[in-house]
């Protein structure tokens, strides 16, 4: 394995790619490509910005932040130095937050907006007497990103200080199942994760991934950040889970990384669309999902597709499986569904329909 550290991910993706979009932000309604040159360089500058403000290997640094490009840059800069990122999920309220900063001792945060900040100041006033404040809490919103005179040059020639077996985060379990815990991974756990998922799955420069779940889960973080971009992919992020639908359209994907339950309204809203069209068009359609389910079930047994059944899949891929397809974006070559179980009949119906489902398993813990 040529890479053992996050710092390495991002080496590799400079010089073997040197790709002018990287990246893709939506910036007054228009897509702007963000050169891996420009990550670089965005990295490095938050770098030397955070030693300026004392963080030394080891110190922990939270990012509290809706998924976005500055989120990537945030956490690459981090880790670069030896401290250590955390993320805490923006959905969380100021009571739930106090517990985590508590518990990883974070010296500072990045946050998205002046809502998320408000959360920390919350926080911070809760503090027990005699706990140390946090030393900065950047606000991407306000801000944009940070940087310092000649931070690059020092970011590039001491990033080599971090080794495999360093801490490069700390992620919080979701505490379904009790008082949630902080999970350290190390650097060469997550490289090596990457470069695993690379045996099986194939990226290539020409592929467009976008980005909507969050950067705060483990599943997101390593495969649709850290994977990605070691992959060469260009990493398109979504504006928000609300404009998704407009989003697919514009980007159209060739890598999506989903939940279920984006497969599943894909679905829906095609059953939906069957049975405002009337009772023939409700049948043709129905008829089709019901021999998308028996050949994803006969593949997945490893037997072999009837004649009159491959008939009707022809006739099911010409008239209602393209479509489905078209509510993915359009062009998706390779398709993940994480965080939830997805439905054997979703996951029948998919394959298929040509259009099958990998699944992926963001277990925090490992």
């Amino acid at each position: 394995m040529d890479v053992q550290t996050i710092p390495d991910l991002l080496r590799h993706a400079r010089e073997t790619h040197r790709k002018p979009n990287a990246f893709l932000v939506r910036r007054a309604g228009v897509w702007v490509p963000v050169s891996i040159e420009t990550f670089a360089s965005n990295v490095a500058g938050v770098s030397g910005w955070l030693r300026a403000q004392g963080v030394q290997r080891g110190d922990r640094v939270a990012i509290l932040s809706e998924s976005r490009y500055e989120w990537a840059v945030a956490d690459v800069a981090i880790v670069s130095i030896g401290a250590i990122s955390v993320p805490f999920y923006p959905t969380l309220p100021a009571g739930q937050i106090a517990p985590l900063v508590a518990d990883s001792g974070v010296t500072g945060a990045f946050v998205s907006d002046s809502a998320q900040h408000e959360k920390l100041k919350l926080v911070e006033s809760e503090r027990a007497a005699g706990a140390a404040a946090l030393r900065f809490v950047w606000n991407f919103d306000e801000s944009g990103l940070p940087e310092v005179a000649a931070g690059a040059a020092a970011a590039e020639t001491e990033s080599p200080m971090v080794q495999g077996e360093d801490i490069a985060t700390i992620i919080y379990t979701s505490g379904t199942t009790g008082v949630p815990k902080g999970v350290m991974l190390t650097h060469a756990n997550i490289a090596a994760e990457v470069v695993i998922a690379l045996t099986s799955w194939k990226l290539n420069p020409d592929d467009l991934y976008l980005s909507f779940l969050p950067l705060s889960h483990v599943l997101e973080r390593c495969s649709g950040l850290y994977t990605m971009l070691y992959g060469g992919a260009t990493i398109a992020y979504a504006e928000s889970f609300d404009k998704l639908p407009r989003d697919l359209r514009e980007v159209r994907p060739t890598v999506l990384i989903a939940v279920p339950r984006l497969y599943e309204k894909v679905i829906a809203r095609a059953i939906e669309t069957a049975e405002g069209a009337g009772r023939f068009t409700r049948g043709i359609f129905q008829n089709a999902y019901r021999v998308a389910v028996e050949v994803g079930r006969l593949k997945d047994e490893g037997k072999p597709v009837p004649p009159w059944t491959a008939l009707e899949r022809s006739i099911g891929r010409a008239l209602v499986y393209g479509k489905i397809a078209r509510g993915l974006g359009g062009r998706t070559r390779l398709r993940v569904s994480g965080g939830a179980p997805l439905n054997r009949d979703v996951a029948l119906f998919y394959r298929g329909a040509g259009l099958p489902i990998h699944e992926g398993y963001g277990l925090t813990e490992t």
